[in-house]
């Protein structure tokens, strides 16, 4: 498909979601993981309360020493707030997120084919799929943990040497790699979960729709990820936020960030499962 055409396309998916809006039981889930995450934020924020103190310091020391003891002082806390809470996010995201796009990519489906809400079929639909959807999820997130963790250490010595080299890397090559991961994988959620597929078989179905379609693909890729791949690039330089914009700026940019989870959720798993309909 020409450059046009797949401008059309993703056009035509997203006003097809977006009439999706009103899909109270879609929101209910999302919000319900959203609730989730900011409890888990809010449990790293406000840490030095006593109910809290002692489980948040056994989570931490799971980590570098000097990092954990960094975090129980202020502002430090806040700078490395971001770390303590993205690893926190994403052991939750393994069980928990994978499963929750899955049943909503079996609502839109549903509701797309104006077949109406099953609880029963749509729970069984989802039991069955719930290991690979796991399984597909901690693929995916292990990818992004390679580009966002071990790059940087793997390049560590050259970009030091020069700030250009460190300035495109970060700003440029690695949210490239962001786009193209989750181009990659975007089907593969809700592929598995309306087929009741394997999760290689998801994964493989979904990198062979972008080998057909990549314009397409990386364009709803960025459609859709553009504002999170933003808010994981400023969670990644939260001493620069502090030092700009005061201490509390990396807390606002993960309070934030969950929220624009919740939206790209939604258009995610309402574009996919669309597009997916449209290939059968």
């Amino acid at each position: 498909m020409d450059f046009v055409g797949s401008v059309n396309l993703v056009l035509a998916l997203f006003d097809e979601s977006i009439r999706q809006f009103r899909r109270g039981r879609i929101w209910l889930l999302l919000l319900g993981y959203f609730f989730l995450l900011w409890l888990v934020l809010q449990v790293h924020y406000r840490f030095y309360s006593p109910t809290l103190f002692s489980l948040i310091e056994i989570w931490i020391r799971q980590f570098d020493s000097s990092q954990a003891t960094a975090f129980t002082h202020y502002p430090d806390h806040l700078v490395q707030l971001p770390y303590f809470f993205g690893w926190a996010r994403t052991l939750l995201s393994i069980p928990f997120e994978g499963g929750v796009l899955a049943i909503v990519s079996v609502l839109f489906y549903r509701s797309y084919l104006g077949r109406g809400f099953d609880g029963v079929a749509s729970a069984k639909q989802f039991l069955s799929v719930w290991l690979q959807v796991t399984v597909a999820w901690a693929v995916l997130n292990g990818l992004l943990l390679i580009v966002s963790d071990w790059l940087p250490k793997v390049f560590e010595a050259g970009l030091k040497e020069a700030a250009l080299r460190a300035l495109v890397f970060r700003y440029m090559f690695q949210p490239f790699l962001y786009l193209l991961i989750y181009s990659l994988f975007f089907f593969t959620i809700p592929y598995i979960a309306i087929n009741r597929s394997s999760a290689f078989r998801g994964i493989g179905e979904s990198v062979r729709i972008f080998w057909r379609n990549p314009i397409t693909c990386y364009f709803l890729g960025a459609a859709v990820f553009v504002p999170a791949v933003i808010v994981t690039v400023a969670t990644h330089n939260a001493g620069a936020l502090i030092e700009r914009f005061g201490p509390e700026a990396a807390y606002w940019v993960l309070v934030i960030g969950l929220g624009i989870g919740l939206v790209t959720n939604f258009f995610w798993t309402a574009v996919a499962t669309r597009f997916l309909i449209d290939l059968e």
